[in-house]
């Protein structure tokens, strides 16, 4: 094969590989929404209202907003509806390729690489960096801050350590709960080239720690997180983020191919202290708990800039070969429901109660969210079940009652009992109307006496005609 020929070859591939990259994209990208998505839109309609203690689509419940700038963007995001959500994505997207994109150059002087690595980073990541949730901004902020102080690492200028302030500022204004991300992020670059500490940057981390709390909440929103792991709620109920990390599972797969990635840079002697600190850091993170793989994007962002793609004995259509090989099955997976609108997957269950002043006991916690997206005012709760633990609102008997009606038991003294028909009723005596799920316990205990009027096989809406027949 000739040089000629073989080069024509390869640009071929890389154009179908670029192709693919960009198709599977857009496919997640139209499937991006989230359940999250609700509350975060209905508490940013709040706090446009200047309504930053009580949640008025939950009874004016008192409720801690921790991403409460990223809930206003997108509550204005929201006025577009489904585009709108879309969108606010792909803007975010743009930015952090932006900034990705610098700092491969800036270490690389790569312009190829550093346009194709971070959309391909990004696919890499699609769980939560295609994902209408806080969590873009987040690693936005992150390589914001990496980028910054690698910058200063070069000419120790102070100037770029007080940079800094504003977006640690920023970052906890739209993630609080997470914005001990960025101290983390600075742990390797405390020490200088020469191994010896860096003090300037020393001295100013406590400064950074302190940004956390200029948020409209505070104390309260730095220690919501903290908060939330001392209460009952994830004890009481299976929050897939908080368990350890499925290495059979797809996030499980990219997890091991990133350590074994990083052994070889370690044996090769390309890897260095900052990708050896974040991908033990982040494994030992992901172990504890899934959603802290949300900043694997940070561990790949290292590692690309360390590779010599251009020396690697690997044909170059061999590797755009492998791109597209990996992207044509995402395709084929996600294009025939791509254009997916989450409001779409509740059915009429926000049709069926006319009065959306009703007092409803949602049992079925995740549709909370939509029903006040929809509306609705008076609900028990939404999705963010940890804001409804005796630590964060200071009573404790809101997830004791949800765990009565939806698994039957109570909880006394720390011990599980089962709960009875009388105490189920107790919990429902008031209510207007009740929202569960097929499995939930109160079914069975409602059955005969309330009016069932809807039931679509995912939720069930019961009348409690004691009271609405009034």
């Amino acid at each position: 094969m000739s040089v000629q020929y073989k080069k024509v070859l390869e640009k071929g591939i890389l154009i179908i590989s670029l192709i693919c990259m960009l198709v599977l994209y857009f496919v997640m990208l139209f499937r991006s929404q989230d359940n999250d998505l609700f509350f975060e839109v209905v508490s940013g309609r709040d706090l446009l209202q200047g309504n930053f203690s009580t949640a008025s689509h939950l009874n004016n419940f008192p409720i801690i907003v921790q991403q409460w700038l990223y809930s206003v963007i997108l509550s204005l995001f929201d006025r577009l509806g489904y585009v709108g959500h879309i969108l606010f994505v792909f803007i975010q997207n743009v930015i952090l390729w932006l900034l990705s994109g610098c700092f491969i150059y800036r270490k690389t002087k790569n312009k190829f690489l550093s346009i194709i690595a971070p959309v391909l980073m990004t696919l890499i990541c699609f769980d939560y960096m295609i994902n209408i949730r806080p969590q873009i901004i987040t690693m936005i902020t992150l390589v914001a801050v990496i980028l910054i102080l690698d910058i200063y690492r070069e000419n120790k200028s102070i100037k770029y350590l007080i940079i800094l302030l504003p977006i640690l500022v920023l970052a906890a204004n739209f993630h609080q709960a997470v914005f001990l991300y960025h101290i983390f992020v600075m742990v390797p670059f405390l020490l200088t080239e020469k191994n010896k500490i860096d003090f300037k940057l020393l001295i100013f981390t406590p400064i950074y720690v302190l940004c956390s709390l200029v948020t409209p909440y505070g104390i309260d929103g730095a220690l919501y997180i903290f908060r939330t792991f001392q209460s009952d709620t994830y004890d009481m109920f299976k929050i897939g983020e908080l368990s350890s990390i499925d290495i059979t599972s797809i996030y499980g797969i990219r997890y091991v191919a990133i350590l074994v990635l990083t052994i070889w840079l370690v044996h090769t002697k390309r890897s260095n202290r900052f990708i050896n600190f974040y991908v033990l850091s982040i494994s030992v993170l992901s172990i504890m708990a899934c959603r802290h793989s949300s900043i694997t994007f940070i561990e790949l962002l290292l590692i690309v800039v360390v590779i010599d793609f251009e020396h690697l004995k690997i044909c170059k259509g061999f590797l755009y070969g492998l791109i597209t090989t990996l992207c044509i099955p995402g395709i084929i997976l996600f294009s025939p429901n791509c254009i997916f609108d989450l409001c779409n997957g509740y059915g009429d269950v926000a049709e069926v109660i006319e009065d959306k002043d009703s007092l409803i006991y949602n049992s079925a916690v995740d549709v909370g969210g939509y029903m006040e997206y929809k509306g609705y005012t008076k609900l028990l709760m939404d999705s963010r079940s940890e804001a409804f633990s005796k630590e964060i609102c200071g009573d404790e008997s809101i997830l004791n009652n949800l765990y009565i009606t939806k698994k039957g038991y109570k909880i006394v003294d720390g011990n599980t009992v089962l709960a009875s028909d009388e105490e189920i009723l107790s919990v429902l005596k008031g209510y207007e109307y009740v929202l569960s799920v097929p499995l939930d316990k109160l079914n069975i205990v409602v059955e005969g006496d309330w009016i069932k009027l809807y039931d679509d096989g995912n939720y069930i809406i019961w009348k409690n005609p004691d009271i609405v027949d009034n």
